[in-house]
């Protein structure tokens, strides 16, 4: 695949890396203008890359569902994880190793359209950076020295072919990191905060309560791991240690119980169980308070943070002053 000219081979290496991507993904790679060959200073591979990312933004606002920067990968016979941080923090090959040493079917490793029936993605191939498990792997089929970035579809590594959909059943935040691995239960309100903080778009009301119904039904976990044998390790414990979801309960809070608590017209809020989590869209920022039942917040230890970040409405904060 590498021999002949170089624009033919580059053509027929493009050819194969997108193999698999959806028709609406398709028609707006095409629509797009292609590189300058004489201009051109990246990599083949990091050109593809650059494009698929233009191709990524633009189904943002088209494409159905909420857009996440988090890769989705389903094992043979369940479950789903969305894996869901930011960039650099080894979702993708997180969600390569799921897929090449435990046979799951990957959606994505990078963007995920998230929706009622589960992760959507676009067919796009893996991008793997220097340091991952399967660098060498990949590097090996291309002969790409020069990339910042290799992609490979998961077939080329051995793994089953990229599906368009899939169901989430457990979310994880990775952090790729040397020393010791360790992975960590988190409670819903904080799955929440770090989920909501992976959107790719400003959020309304109503997607952020579909993301906390999301959280709400899949337990979720923060891993910390410096290899591939130590995430699977400690994935599989996980799973093993917690074999069936516990549903928590989710309440939106409506306006009325805001007001009443003092809080600005703008705040928004989520329970799960005993935990509350506020937001204010035009903050751009949460604030998680554990153990609130209801009534008024002026003159609890949260007040002060409260009226620090903006979430008090005014009438509230001059007779509190």
């Amino acid at each position: 695949m590498t021999s002949g000219r170089p624009e033919d081979r580059d053509r027929r290496i493009t050819s194969h890396l997108l193999a698999d991507l959806s028709e609406e993904a398709r028609a707006i790679w095409e629509s797009t203008a292609p590189p300058d060959p004489s201009r051109r200073r990246r990599s083949l591979h990091d050109t593809v890359h650059a494009r698929l990312s233009g191709v990524n933004r633009s189904l943002r606002t088209t494409k159905g569902g909420l857009p996440v920067h988090a890769g989705a990968c389903l094992l043979p016979g369940g479950p789903g994880f969305l894996v869901a941080g930011r960039t650099g923090s080894g979702k993708s090959s997180l969600s390569a190793l799921l897929a090449t040493v435990w046979g799951a079917t990957l959606v994505s490793d990078d963007t995920v359209w998230l929706g009622a029936a589960g992760a959507a993605g676009i067919g796009a191939p893996l991008a793997l950076r220097p340091g991952s498990p399967l660098w060498e792997r990949a590097r090996a089929l291309w002969h790409a020295d020069d990339s910042a970035r290799l992609l490979a579809r998961t077939v080329d590594l051995e793994a089953p072919p990229v599906a368009l959909a899939a169901r989430v059943d457990r979310l994880l935040f990775p952090t790729y990191q040397p020393g010791t691995a360790q992975l960590a239960c988190l409670p819903a309100a904080e799955a929440f905060g770090r989920l909501a903080g992976s959107v790719l778009r400003r959020c309304g009301e109503r997607d952020m309560m579909d993301l906390a119904e999301v959280v709400g039904r899949c337990p979720a976990a923060a891993i910390a791991y410096p290899d591939a044998e130590a995430s699977l390790r400690l994935i599989s414990e996980w799973l093993e240690a917690t074999p069936a979801a516990v549903p928590v309960e989710v309440q939106h809070l409506d306006t009325s119980m805001l007001r009443a608590a003092g809080l600005g017209l703008e705040v928004r809020g989520v329970r799960f169980d005993d935990d509350v989590v506020l937001w204010r869209p035009q903050l751009g920022r949460m604030l998680h308070l554990r153990g609130w039942l209801g009534g008024s917040l002026c003159h609890t230890p949260a007040w002060e943070e409260l009226a620090a970040s903006g979430f008090v409405g005014q009438q509230e904060e001059r007779s509190d002053a």
